[in-house]
């Protein structure tokens, strides 16, 4: 599994590149789990827009797992309940990855 998520607005671009190659098991575990209950791979591409506003962020992430590849784009204030999860834990990985 490998995934790309870009973070842009509010200030403070953010790219990250995770693959489970690299994770520990206990994290990869984690984020399957929350891909599952998110049912990622069906969420619409581009939810629905909420206000926009000039800080919020906007998020790009794409996941590759096997044969499955999925995007999706949603900016704060339109993010579907199951990819908020997975936002936090991607850039929470990342953050402490970096140190």
């Amino acid at each position: 599994m490998h995934i790309h998520l870009e973070r842009t607005g509010g200030g403070i671009p953010r790219v990250v590149d995770l693959d489970d190659q690299t994770l520990p098991v206990d994290e990869t575990r984690r984020l399957r789990q929350l891909l599952a209950d998110a049912d990622f791979f069906a969420m619409p591409s581009r939810p629905a827009a909420g206000k926009g506003a000039a800080d919020r962020f906007h998020y790009l992430i794409t996941i590759a797992d096997g044969d499955r590849v999925h995007t999706v784009e949603a900016s704060d204030g339109a993010i579907a309940g199951g990819l908020q999860p997975i936002l936090q834990s991607v850039l929470e990985f990342a953050k402490r990855k970096d140190g």
